[in-house]
């Protein structure tokens, strides 16, 4: 079952980021206002980001740069 939830998404997805990216010497920018909200299933948008920051875990080396972009719209 689905449940929406309103949250703030750039926390969670620096807060998933830095986990996978833990102990890595890989420079990682976040370009992304500082705070967005959405309504969304939290936990399926979390599962989301967690699958592309691990995708670009695995084809990035310790010295490589992951830029994280999120845009807002209506």
């Amino acid at each position: 079952i689905s449940v929406k939830t309103d949250f703030e998404i750039t926390s969670l997805i620096k807060t998933v980021t830095g986990r996978i990216f833990e102990g890595s010497n890989a420079d990682i920018v976040f370009d992304m206002p500082e705070k967005v909200m959405v309504n969304a299933d939290a936990d399926l948008i979390e599962q989301i980001i967690k699958s592309y920051v691990e995708n670009a875990r695995a084809h990035i080396d310790d010295k490589g740069t992951l830029r994280v972009s999120l845009n807002e719209n209506d």
